[in-house]
Order: structure tokens, then sequence, then C-alpha cells
């Protein structure tokens, strides 16, 4: 009966607590892995590494790989990661957990021995109480076009400093998809640590429609579905001549549709106003240079 279903599952939740804290807690990092706008055969990679990581059994735990991530600007990089990485905390891949586990870095490009130092530097930092970092680092080489890598006089060190903290860190190498020496890297890779290679690209129309609708939806702003296709209308045609820079150029359009509409007031939004300030959001979309060397700030990202 009902009754006893009832009883059953409070009586499971007393004799269970830890599980049931744990189930909600997968369900939530499912539904984190759900919510990004990215293509399906990337969110399977994390499903995947979900299943692996959420095992009660050590050995399985080891065999989380790292990720080397094709994907170009403003695709949602930083956010998946972020994901990949509340795996890594949530099913406590290591026993040490900091105030930060987090950490987003650009590898230098310049002969600055300076940045090189700070970079190097900036897990231990990054772990403030903890001699080591444990958690994830987000590593990227978008300044880098291919060869160039190789010759970087602290490639080498950086893959000494990779072996050296692979048993406290799970590392993603980030490229843009114009790195041409994506089978090369990987093959380094490789003889250090576990890899998978995951690809995605810039969100399509529907996905970056959703993107904005959402947003929108965020700060209280509803409007009928004419107005989405409306709105889906205005955006492919600016998209076909525009540089798309995915995700930054979406935020900064819906912050501009949401700025204009709080100014007319919602309940003061005809068609007619909403495709004007459309008009204004959509026109070229300037998007400012990230960190070089430093910790991701939040809401920013790749």
């Amino acid at each position: 009966t009902l009754f006893n279903f009832k009883k059953d599952k409070k009586m499971n939740l007393l004799l269970y607590p830890h599980a049931f804290f744990m189930n909600k807690v997968q369900e939530s990092i499912e539904k984190n892995i759900e919510k990004l706008n990215i293509d399906a055969k990337a969110k399977t990679a994390l499903y995947q590494i979900q299943t692996i990581a959420r095992s009660d059994a050590s050995y399985c735990k080891q065999l989380v790989p790292n990720l080397l991530l094709v994907s170009p600007s403003g695709a949602g990089t930083t956010e998946y990661g972020k994901v990949y990485s509340r795996i890594i905390d949530e099913n406590h891949i290591y026993d040490i957990r900091g105030l930060s586990t987090f950490l987003e870095l650009d590898f230098p490009r310049d002969d600055s021995p300076r940045e090189y130092n700070l970079f190097f530097s900036s897990p231990r930092v990054a772990a403030s109480t903890q001699n080591n970092f444990y958690g994830t680092f987000l590593l990227s080489f978008s300044r880098f076009e291919g060869r160039d890598l190789f010759t970087n006089p602290y490639f080498n060190t950086l893959l000494e400093f990779v072996e050296q903290n692979r048993d406290n860190m799970h590392f993603i190498f980030h490229v843009l998809p114009e790195f041409t020496e994506k089978e090369k890297l990987e093959m380094w890779l490789n003889r250090i640590l576990h890899m998978v290679r995951v690809e995605f690209d810039h969100p399509n129309l529907e996905m970056s429609t959703e993107y904005v609708w959402t947003r929108l939806a965020d700060v209280g702003i509803s409007l009928p579905d004419t107005y989405k296709e409306k709105f889906k209308m205005a955006l492919s045609g600016w998209l076909e001549q525009t540089e798309f820079d995915g995700y930054s150029s979406l935020e900064l359009i819906a912050r501009r549709i949401q700025y204009e509409l709080f100014l007319v007031g919602i309940g003061n939004v005809d068609m007619e106003c909403f495709e004007k300030t459309v008009d204004k959001a959509l026109p070229d979309i300037k998007v400012s240079e990230g960190n070089s060397v430093g910790f991701c700030i939040s809401g920013g990202g790749r």
C-alpha cells in the first residue's frame, strides 16, 4: 500500500542515510551533465566516467581517465571541466579535499621565466592548507598552434610536473580544433597518464536559442513561444554574418536583452518592442580576452 511504501522509504532513510545521500548526489551530477549545451557524444563520455567513478571498488576509481579536450573558444569548455571536476570530488577519488578543487590555467607562451614560475606554483597556492593540490587541473594550450608547443623550452618541465602530480590531480588538457599536433600530444600524454579524447564544437542554433531563453528565465523573464521563434530566426541570420564566439557571445546577447526588457517593463513588451530589443542585442559583439596566467574567474571561462 501507499502507507507501507512511505513507511519503508522512511525506514530505509533511517537505516541507510549515507546511501540515500549518495543517490541524491549522483542524481544531481547526472542533471549537471544533462544541462550541458554540448553534443551527445561529449555528454556520453561524462556519463561513462561517472559510472566508473561511482563504483565502490577502489581499482575502478583508479581507472577514471584524464581528458584531452578539443573545443573552440566559447564552446563551454570551462563548464564541461567543472562537471568533470564534480565527478572527481563527489565520488571521493581523492581522500584529501582542500578548499579549492578546480584550477584552470593557460600554459604560457612567452619566454618569461616569471610566467612559468607562476604557472607551476599555482596549484600549491590553490591548495591553501595542503602541501599539494588535490582535484582537477584544466590546462589549456589555446595559445599554441601545434609544433610550437613541443619546441617550447618548458614543455618537458610540464611533462615532469604532470608525472609528479598524477597521484593527486586529474588533468584536462585543452586544445583548439585548429591545433595541428593533436595525435602527437595525445601520444606524449598517454606515456604518463590514462587518457580519453573528447571533442565538441560551438553550440548549434537550437542550443544557442535554448541557452539565451534559459538565461532570460533565470531572471524571471517568460515570453510566448512565438517570441522564441522570432528570436531564433534573427539569431540564425546573425550567426551567418558574424564571427561567433560561442557562449561568450550568447551571454552578452542574453544580458543585453535582459537589460532592454527590464527598462521597458516585462508587461509592456509586445512583438514590435521585442524585435527592436533583439536588433539592439545582436550587432557586432566584441568579446574581451581571458586571463593569461592565474585562476579562472567565476562566470568566465572558455
